[in-house]
């Protein structure tokens, strides 16, 4: 608690004396943020330093804007998260910053398919993978990938999920991702059973239950395992 005390009054000082300190000061405290959980509070010192900044390099100002985003995200204020996403990605258009670009078309459709307007999510997602693939980034594009999966799946478009899904996990497996393998192999579970196919969906879960249980990913076996469960029991 006391580091947190030395932590708001550097930042109290930083946002009234220099601005620029205050948002490297946001930036390099994400870990601090994300780890205690305190999206809210780190969300309201970076808009602080935000609608303090005038003179801040682009440079600078991008991180803290992104950080503030991804915190809006978690906070649920997904009007925010869009808006300064769209910043970034601006940003990023005038720094000349091509990865930045594809990354901020990303989380933009990232938040479009969370709020539930899928038509806008798949068109910017679409636009990210496009990009990623141009620019040669198979992290970026693994995980760009992987969101148009979701949304071709919410869109019940099952076969295109399950393809762009299982383009994402071979990218994952190059990289050495076992963290998303595991969370593409339940995807590819999930959408298969909702295909209609029925053992290629028992295949990939439980390729996503050995790898969750080596990985210790609880909150991806604990999927796995009950939609493994469900269609055992439906056809009891």
């Amino acid at each position: 608690e006391a580091e947190h005390d030395n932590i708001r009054a550097a930042l109290g000082w930083a946002v009234g004396a220099e601005v620029e300190l205050a948002l490297e000061l946001v930036s390099a405290l994400r870990p601090f943020w994300e780890v205690r959980g305190h999206f809210g509070e780190g969300l309201r010192w970076a808009e602080q330093a935000l609608a303090a900044d005038g003179t801040a390099a682009p440079e600078v100002r991008t991180k803290a804007v992104a950080f503030a985003a991804g915190a809006a995200m978690r906070v649920g204020d997904l009007a925010r998260a869009d808006e300064l996403y769209r910043e970034v990605l601006e940003l990023a258009h005038e720094l000349g910053d091509t990865e930045g670009q594809a990354r901020a078309l990303s989380d933009l459709g990232t938040v479009a398919a969370v709020r539930g307007d899928l038509p806008d999510a798949r068109s910017l997602l679409a636009e990210s993978v496009e990009r990623y693939r141009e620019l040669d980034v198979p992290r970026g594009l693994a995980i760009a990938l992987s969101n148009l999966g979701d949304v071709a799946g919410q869109e019940r478009r099952f076969d295109e999920a399950i393809a762009v899904t299982t383009e994402g996990l071979e990218i994952q497996r190059e990289l050495g991702d076992k963290g998303r393998q595991a969370i593409s192999l339940y995807n590819l579970g999930s959408y298969s059973l909702q295909n209609g196919d029925r053992e290629a969906s028992h295949e990939w879960l439980e390729r996503a239950i050995a790898l969750s249980f080596e990985l210790g990913y609880k909150e991806v076996l604990a999927y796995a395992l009950a939609s493994f469960a469900r269609d055992r029991k439906s056809v009891v």
